[in-house]
This record gives structure tokens, C-alpha cells and sequence, in this order.
């Protein structure tokens, strides 16, 4: 487990569908903490992952407050897209191919956001804006940043935090090493287990 005591969400992965990925801990075993309990968790960490505006925060809080039922639609389809965008990237870490259904399920999600968004060229960059607010909305930028992640070459350096949480990972090292999601925390705990068996061992 990357932290005996989770509180706030922590972003170790270095690119936000990851980190969207790994709000579940641990993900070697039974799931013991869930950071986004609800909608307005959701809101608030995509506030912390920079995907909301001050406007778009404003504005998606005050629908939920207003339709608590939608929100609670939104929310559990944004957990249901969370554990296949997991499952999706746990393969792709393992050298693996992803299953039909998982990749069938971020197309949904990224499909549904190119259907209400208008496309326009800021600095010579494509940009997707939505002009009407969505309760969907956190969960079509995840899509989009996952759609960029596969395209791209940084692909091959997803990894998986082994053997400790299991979270998802981006390797910027230069020469690929990196093991852990976090040296501070799974690295530290991977490195007194090593010691501990060498004890036992002696």
C-alpha cells in the first residue's frame, strides 16, 4: 500500500488519466480507500489535476447541488470508466493487449465528448472547448487525455508500481528506471521489506 494513512489524493503518475486511475489504493489487493467517495470528490480532484477552470468548478458544483440525482449518474459513470481506463493501462504497463471492452469504453467516453464539443485552433494547437456545462464533464477530459497518451511515444513508458500499490506511472527517466510510483513512499517501503528479508535470511 503506497500510504498506510491515504488523505488527499496524491499525483505521482505525471499525467492526469493515470492519476484518474490510481484514486483506488491499492490495486494489488481488495481496494482499502476510494479518494473519490462522490461527485463533489470528483470535482475537487479535478480541480487539483488542473482540468476545471474556476468557472467550470463553479459551475459543474452548482448543477450537482441542483440535481443531485444526475450528478450521482455522472459520478458512477466516471468510477465505471476509471477501473476500465485502469485496466486498459495495467495492460499496456504489462506489455499486454488491452481488452475489446476497455478500449470500447474510453472510445464511449471520447466519442461522447467530441459529440458536444467545438473544435478551434489556439497557438496552432487543436483545442476542444464546450460552451454548455456537463456533469461529464471531468470524466471527457480523463478521455481525451488518455486518447493523447496512446497516440503518443510516451506510451511505452507506462509502467506499474510493483510489487507494493500497483498504481500507474509515467517514466520520464532517461534511461527508463524508474520502479516505483513514488520513491518517497513505495520505494522507501520496497527498500525496508529487501531489508527485512535480508535479516531473516542472515
Amino acid at each position: 500500500m503506497a500510504n498506510p494513512t491515504p488523505g488527499r489524493p496524491r499525483f505521482y503518475a505525471g499525467v492526469a488519466c493515470l492519476d484518474f486511475a490510481n484514486t483506488v489504493e491499492p490495486r494489488v489487493t481488495e481496494p482499502e480507500f476510494d479518494f473519490l467517495p462522490d461527485y463533489a470528490a470528483l470535482i475537487d480532484w479535478s480541480d487539483e489535476a488542473k482540468l476545471l477552470s474556476p468557472a467550470q468548478r463553479r459551475r459543474l458544483s452548482r448543477q450537482a447541488k441542483e440535481d443531485p440525482a444526475a450528478a450521482r449518474r455522472a459520478y458512477n459513470a466516471a468510477i465505471t470508466f476509471r477501473e476500465s481506463l485502469y485496466a486498459l493501462f495495467a495492460a499496456v504497463a504489462a506489455g499486454k493487449q488491452p481488452r475489446s471492452n476497455e478500449l470500447q469504453a474510453l472510445q464511449n467516453v471520447y466519442a461522447e465528448a467530441q459529440r458536444h464539443a467545438t473544435a478551434t485552433l489556439i497557438d496552432g494547437r487543436l483545442e476542444w472547448t464546450w460552451r454548455e456545462p456537463s456533469l461529464a464533464y471531468p470524466a471527457w477530459q480523463i478521455a481525451g487525455d488518455a486518447v493523447e497518451l496512446l497516440r503518443s511515444d510516451r506510451l511505452q513508458r507506462v509502467k506499474r508500481c510493483q510489487p507494493t500499490c500497483g498504481w500507474l506511472f509515467l517514466d520520464t527517466t532517461k534511461n527508463n528506471s524508474r520502479r516505483w510510483c513514488s520513491m518517497r513512499e513505495c520505494g522507501f517501503e520496497a527498500k525496508v521489506q529487501r531489508q527485512r528479508e535480508s535479516t531473516r535470511i542472515s
